[in-house]
């Protein structure tokens, strides 16, 4: 072999020089494979992510993160039916998304965005439950029919009728939807009340109870004052069933 005669390295050795270099970069654990810290921040974010965001998030150079999705891009079409993912380009960002032969299935489930207005309102209910849609009504001002009309809908609650009013209670998706790791109903009234702002006190027993709720009409922009909503028709024969959301968050192919 002369002097001059280079050896090509095996791509397997590419890979590990690769690997090395990445975790030179600071804020990289030693530990960590730099296509599956991109692969980890595509899956967080939910979204089409440009090549800068995921710099950011991994800590990796421009190169790897480039290299990376390219990897991720083939490594997710290789396994075709075995994974109802790919990772793909929209536009000059890369997102992890479902195959278009899969959205039709999954959409009913996606999550719906819930303002949080409505949020504090879905919170009063997890709270107090089972509580009359009159009580939340007094609480929260006449948009609380708006804000229940929607919750329903997006089957986070259950409306049963009880005289004039209807009782409401949270349904089994409420728990899943936000990720709230526990079923006991006190843990989840807390869980969530915490987790939008209300207030929490303490009674001489030992009781949580909810301070003011605050979100009455002057608290509200003018754009979002409560007009005079029509109530709920009494005396209808809805049910306890669930109702499927059509919303969807995330990103799923043919939403553009």
């Amino acid at each position: 072999m002369s002097d001059t005669e280079t050896v090509q390295m095996p791509d397997d050795a590419n890979e590990e020089t690769m690997e090395e270099e990445a975790r030179e970069v600071p804020g990289v654990p030693d530990t960590f494979n730099p296509v599956r810290l991109v692969e980890a921040a595509l899956f967080t974010a939910g979204r089409p992510v440009g090549i800068d965001e995921l710099i950011d998030a991994t800590g990796l150079d421009g190169k790897e993160v480039k290299r990376a999705v390219k990897a991720l891009e083939m490594e997710y079409a290789e396994r075709d039916d075995a994974c109802a993912l790919e990772v793909g380009q929209a536009g000059d960002k890369w997102a992890m998304q479902l195959k278009t032969r899969y959205v039709a299935h999954a959409r009913k489930l996606a999550s719906m965005e819930i303002p949080k207005k409505v949020l504090k309102t879905l919170a009063l209910i997890a709270f107090h439950q089972p509580v009359l849609q009159s009580e939340i009504v007094d609480m929260v001002g006449s948009k609380a029919y708006d804000h229940i009309r929607e919750i329903h809908e997006a089957g986070l609650v259950r409306l049963k009728p009880d005289g004039l009013s209807k009782r409401l209670t949270t349904s089994p998706l409420f728990p899943e939807y936000f990720g709230i790791p526990a079923t006991d109903t006190d843990k989840i009234r807390t869980y969530l009340a915490t987790k939008v702002g209300l207030e929490l006190k303490k009674t001489r027993d030992g009781e949580t109870v909810l301070g003011d709720y605050g979100e009455n009409t002057e608290d509200l922009s003018e754009d979002e004052a409560p007009v005079e909503a029509e109530p709920t028709p009494e005396g209808d024969e809805e049910n306890e069933t669930l109702l499927g959301t059509e919303a969807t968050s995330g990103t799923v192919e043919g939403d553009a």
